[in-house]
């Protein structure tokens, strides 16, 4: 990449910050052979082991530090996920800066593709207490914050 940059190069890093969502979209979509999704079914629920999924999450914080070493002296555009692209209503705003970046006009952006699995991740796996009990007692429990929560009445 820093051979790149001189050559007029753009980099765009899109990175998640929970690790433990980006273990589990990516165990579901892996599991389900699903990556893109039209029509609104509901995907059915997996069964999980809790120490594959820990081993995922650790895979994604070595890869998310060293993409982080790797850009730290390169100028880039940094685009987090759950800041930018989670809610459908940052999608322009978040379009825009790229457009910006990348010194091109702006352009509507618009989809038709919907997640691929539900936002409740206790929709999305069938062990989802065992998950959140297992995680508790590790260091990436700090990915629970938000997910360990009981469902809203």
């Amino acid at each position: 990449m820093r051979a790149l940059h001189p050559q007029n190069w753009k980099i765009i890093h899109l990175q998640r910050q929970n690790l433990f969502r980006q273990a589990l979209s990516n165990r579901l979509a892996n599991a389900r052979k699903v990556w893109h999704r039209k029509e609104d079914s509901a995907p059915q629920p997996i069964y999980l082991r809790p120490e594959d999924l820990l081993r995922e999450v650790k895979f994604f914080e070595r890869l998310a530090l060293h993409e982080n070493e790797a850009l730290k002296a390169i100028p880039h555009l940094k685009v987090v996920s759950e800041q930018d692209l989670l809610d459908s209503k940052n999608h322009q705003a978040t379009a825009n800066r790229i457009f910006d970046y990348l010194g091109l006009s702006h352009a509507q952006v618009r989809t038709d593709l919907q997640k691929v699995s539900a936002s409740r991740l206790d929709q999305n796996v069938t062990n989802f207490p065992e998950l959140v009990q297992f995680f508790r007692q590790t260091p990436s429990a700090r990915f629970l914050e938000d997910e360990a929560r009981p469902p809203a009445a």
